[in-house]
Order: C-alpha cells, then structure tokens, then sequence
C-alpha cells in the first residue's frame, strides 16, 4: 500500500493527511519542556553562590568545574557563561532605584564637565626660540 509521507495508517484504516501548517502547530502546542529553561532553573538555584564565588576573585572556569563536579549544574561551560553574564548585566531591583533616586536629585542643571587636559605630543606651527638651541 503506498501512502504519501503525511498520511497515516492506523491498522487497515488510512486517515487523511494533514497540511504541514497542521503539523506544526500541533507539535508548537505540545507541552515539551525546553533544556534551555531547565538549565535557567538550575543557575538561578546556584546564583548567589555563584556571585559570592565571583566576588571571592574565583574565575568562572573554576566555579563551574566545581560545580559540576559536585553535580550541581549539569551544562555545558559555554552556558554556565552566558547565564553568568546574563545576570551580572541585569540590574538588581533595589538598585535601579537608587540610581533613578540619586539622579533626580543631581538633575537640577547642567553640568558642565571641563574635559581633561591632553598629554602627549601636539604640534605647534610657530617654533619657539626658547625651544630651537
């Protein structure tokens, strides 16, 4: 019995195919757990350790093959990292409104900030006399 690759048979039955559109949302809409929200559960479980570990001046190579090692997280470095800036970048709750705080208080004027003086080499097109002997 040759049938088309989406139809089905079910014993001697054989059901209609479905459209790919179909397909796809039925598989969209299955209720499947993603390793990428797993492994997110599981950083944020190990978060605090993992900043007073960072603090501590531990690199984060360290901190993970300890962690994995203990069984603690169960991904791949690659991920440790990206979570770990992921969370370094985010503002904390309580201090995002401390910086709105201080500059509401700080925003009465402008102000004008001299910029810092240039070192180094720059050419001056009139010799000094001072300067030539």
């Amino acid at each position: 019995m040759a049938t088309s690759d989406n139809a089905k048979v079910v014993g001697a039955k054989r059901l209609p195919a479905k459209s790919y559109p179909e397909q796809l949302a039925e598989w969209v809409n299955q209720p499947v757990r993603k390793l990428r929200d797993r492994h997110l559960v599981t950083f944020m479980a190990v978060r605090n350790d993992v900043e007073a570990a960072l603090h501590a001046g531990f690199a984060a190579k360290t901190i993970w093959a300890n962690m994995q090692e203990a069984g603690r997280v169960d991904f791949c470095y690659e991920t440790f990292l990206k979570h770990v800036k992921r969370c370094s970048n985010a503002p904390q709750g309580n201090q995002a409104v401390h910086t709105t705080k201080a500059k509401s208080k700080t925003a009465a004027g402008p102000v004008i900030v001299a910029p810092p003086a240039i070192q180094g080499f720059v050419f001056n097109p009139v010799p000094n006399k001072e300067e030539l002997l």
